[in-house]
């Protein structure tokens, strides 16, 4: 239980430092230490799968509305912005994650 909790709060550090680094965004949230609920609350996750130890999300920017693949298998992931077919990020309107 506290390995899943340190890697979603790591999931979230790095998906924050991401967002905070495109252009023309300013940093919203802290990455050091602890995160606190608000950082926790950015992020939600739009989409979840599955297959034994391989899991992929789809979490989305609450701020921004970026999209990002968040890949694991096993102890092992990496999380990247989606892009589109001209490399830009994806961006959800905000109907597809304020439900």
């Amino acid at each position: 239980m506290r390995s899943a909790r340190l890697r979603t709060e790591f999931t979230f550090q790095v998906a924050i430092r991401m967002a905070n680094s495109l252009p023309g965004q300013k940093p919203r949230a802290s990455v050091g230490g602890k995160l606190d609920s608000v950082d926790m609350n950015r992020f939600r996750t739009i989409h979840k799968e599955s297959e034994g130890m391989t899991r992929r999300v789809i979490l989305v920017d609450t701020t921004t509305g970026v999209c990002y693949l968040e890949f694991a298998r096993g102890s092992a992931g990496g999380l990247t912005p989606l892009l589109d077919a001209h490399g830009k990020p994806v961006v959800a309107s905000p109907g597809e994650y304020l439900t």
